[in-house]
């Protein structure tokens, strides 16, 4: 199985978390064209899965965080998908979205990788992101 990787190439707390929220989604449930193409990404070894942006929501007092992954392949071609959890990381949405439907990091973010996979060379710097949540579209 795959993993969701954050900036850097590190797993931080928020993928690992995202990563097993991912394989209960995976065996439970699903088999939604968005749900199985990110599935496709996730198992494929030579595609790298990048959790670019979170955004933290309240609607109706109830807390869920949206997360936003951007999968490249080695011919830097990419699909991006949100994926919508409850505070306790169940999984309650998942779709596919175009580059340009990403939050503001998560454009950062997948400008930066884009980069790095097509031209091979490294941008000058990283993008980092701020730890305040990111406002709702």
């Amino acid at each position: 199985m795959g993993k969701v990787i954050v900036s850097g190439g590190k797993e931080g707390g928020e993928a690992r978390l995202l990563n097993l929220a991912l394989f209960n989604y995976f065996t439970e449930t699903s088999n939604a064209p968005a749900a199985e193409k990110l599935k496709q990404c996730y198992q494929d070894p030579t595609v790298k899965l990048y959790l670019v942006d979170i955004r933290r929501k309240e609607e109706t007092g109830e807390k869920w965080e949206a997360y936003d992954l951007v999968a490249f392949n080695k011919e830097g071609k990419s699909r991006c998908f949100t994926i919508e959890a409850d505070a306790n990381l169940q999984v309650k949405g998942l779709q596919q979205i175009k580059p340009k439907e990403l939050g503001e990091m998560g454009k950062e973010f997948y400008d930066y990788y884009k980069q790095e996979l097509t031209t091979g060379e490294k941008a000058p710097e990283e993008p980092t992101p701020d730890s305040s949540p990111r406002p709702s579209r």
